[in-house]
């Protein structure tokens, strides 16, 4: 009898442990994220520099970083009208591209000062008054500024923009 009770139990299994698995798993994930790192950073990368098979000439450049020079202290002139006596003060700053140029007009900042009131003097009241009209004088300015220090300088269309900062008329 003894026989037959050993003989009916089935034998007890041992458990099996999950541990390897996880582990291999998480050796997947490892290598699964180790091998995308690497193809990002060195296949990816190397085309974006390459652009792609895009030539440097297809590349628009980036313009450089401007540079604002304050024309201080403000213009203050009478206006061209003949029939009353009115008055502009004018805070102007100008913008260019070029780290040379704030040293080539502060150096002919007298020049450059003149030429910018004779461009005032010779407006109308009615001139400034409109969008238009401000434009047009900044226009004028602009080439004034930049003439001047062609002449002077053999900079070409070293100003890029010239701004009013403040613009009072009367």
């Amino acid at each position: 009898m003894a026989d037959k009770d050993t003989e009916s139990k089935p034998a007890a299994t041992p458990k099996k442990s999950r541990k390897g698995l996880f582990m291999l798993l998480a050796l997947l994930l490892i290598l699964g994220g180790g091998g995308a790192a690497a193809y990002k950073f060195l296949i990816l990368d190397k085309q974006a520099e390459q652009g792609d098979g895009e030539t440097s000439a297809d590349v628009a450049p980036t313009k450089a970083t401007p540079h604002y020079i304050e024309l201080r202290p403000a213009f203050v002139s009478n206006l061209s009208d003949s029939d009353v006596l009115r008055f502009v003060q004018a805070e102007v700053d100008l913008m260019t591209r070029d780290p040379d140029v704030p040293m080539k007009v502060e150096e002919h900042m007298p020049a450059i000062r003149h030429a910018l009131l004779l461009t005032l003097t010779s407006r109308r009241f009615a001139d400034l008054l409109t969008q238009q009209g401000k434009d047009q004088t900044l226009q004028q300015m602009r080439q004034d500024i930049n003439t001047l220090l062609l002449d002077r300088t053999g900079i070409e269309e070293p100003v890029e923009e010239v701004y009013f900062t403040s613009l009072v008329v009367q």
